[in-house]
């Protein structure tokens, strides 16, 4: 029988995947093993990033509540106090409050 005919080969469980040798199936899955820690690693990250953008999205929320309910609070006082308010002011204030001011 002639040498090289039966040669060794190596077979990755994780990559499903034959090589002719050892060292080039462990490099293979080193690499594969390396990639997927990356990959983790990043939807670590950006999960990490969605965490703290939710939590100040809920933070700036409730400072807007706050600051309604103390607007609301302080028009009821007001109306206690004086009776009327024109309403067009009331609208100009709230629209030069979220922006649409000229």
């Amino acid at each position: 029988m002639k040498e090289g005919i039966f040669s060794m080969k190596y077979y990755s469980e994780t990559l499903k995947k034959i090589y002719d040798t050892q060292e080039e199936l462990i490099s293979a899955e080193c690499a594969y093993k390396k990639k997927l820690d990356e990959q983790k690693k990043k939807e670590a990250e950006e999960a990490e990033r969605l965490t703290k953008l939710k939590a100040e999205k809920e933070k700036r929320l409730q400072e807007i509540d706050e600051a309604r309910e103390a607007y609301n609070k302080l028009l009821r006082n007001y109306w206690k106090d004086y009776g009327d308010y024109d309403i067009g002011s009331a609208f100009r204030s709230l629209f030069n409050i979220i922006g649409f001011d000229e």
